[in-house]
């Protein structure tokens, strides 16, 4: 079996996706986009902030929703009653607003950008139908069956780090830089998106509701990564090592700290797994008390 994708390009999506890079700190290829954004992206945080809405949780939701949702307003309620909060209509009505000055700076400095994510995502699609399904048939062998999602939306949005990819579980979505080229040529942008693709059901309640929704993002990503690289290797797309995981961890950007190891835990959790074989939800709930809060 393999998932029946839907590829998406979306230019909101695309803006969301590179205002949360910078709001976060991080920064983006492209300089006079992330001068384009300052101004209004300023406002949009000062207004998140006095408003009664969980910021975090805001952002956790806005890209994937704004990549079906176009109007502002509609985005903001559809938020506020996913997450609860919110100052009522006055405040979803400003933070609307920001949004769409958000969006049109951004358009202004990135005209036609649905169009380019479109002929973008010929290629990956391309790469995705040779390799992927293999990848991911090889990676339930080593796994669950049960772990594969049925459908899965791809949502294509502008490079602006060199690659990049967020599992949207709770929306059975990937987020995916449209790169033309390997960033990384030691881990082709087909085994990223694998990699995001089978994160996806974990969310499901046998697998994670005894793991906290905020850490889930990292337990799944940690669980899904000695075994897609594993099957990775077996298609010959790259090779399965210490060496490798620990490149996939700093690549993909997985949390770093001074004492902290997840390459080397992912790999002790691994070795442990395939010696015993556990159901895949002891099996996690395992990674998770290995995990330090981060």
């Amino acid at each position: 079996m393999k998932p029946e994708l839907t590829w998406l390009a979306s230019s909101t999506a695309s803006h969301l996706h590179v205002a949360e890079l910078l709001r976060r700190g991080d920064t983006i290829d492209d300089t006079a986009l992330a001068n384009a954004t300052a101004e209004p992206l300023a406002a949009l945080k000062a207004d998140l902030e006095t408003s009664q809405i969980d910021v975090r949780r805001f952002w956790r939701h806005v890209v994937p929703l704004a990549a079906g949702i176009e109007n502002e307003n509609e985005l903001v309620e559809v938020i506020t009653r996913k997450i609860g909060g919110g100052g009522g209509p006055n405040d979803n009505s400003r933070i609307a607003g920001r949004l769409r000055d958000l969006k049109l700076a951004m358009q202004a400095a990135t005209p036609n950008l649905t169009d380019q994510l479109t002929q973008r995502g010929g290629p990956i699609r391309q790469h995705w139908e040779a390799r992927g399904p293999g990848l991911l048939h090889y990676f339930s062998f080593l796994t669950s069956g049960d772990l594969l999602t049925e459908t899965a939306t791809v949502i294509l949005v502008q490079p602006c780090r060199g690659g990049g990819l967020r599992a949207h579980l709770p929306y059975n979505s990937v987020r995916l830089e449209a790169m033309l080229y390997d960033g990384e040529p030691r881990l082709p942008e087909t085994v990223r998106l694998a990699w995001g693709l089978a994160q996806l059901n974990l969310d499901l309640p046998i697998y994670s509701e005894l793991i906290s929704q905020d850490r889930l993002p990292t337990i799944a990503g940690l669980a899904a990564l000695p075994p897609i690289l594993a099957a990775a290797e077996y298609v010959e797309l790259t090779h399965f090592n210490e060496e490798t995981v620990r490149l996939a961890c700093d690549v993909w950007r997985f949390p770093q700290g001074k004492d902290l190891d997840l390459p080397g835990t992912a790999l002790t959790w691994w070795n442990t797994y395939q010696q015993s074989k556990p159901p895949w939800p002891v099996a996690l709930q395992a990674l998770d008390r290995m995990i330090p809060e981060i």
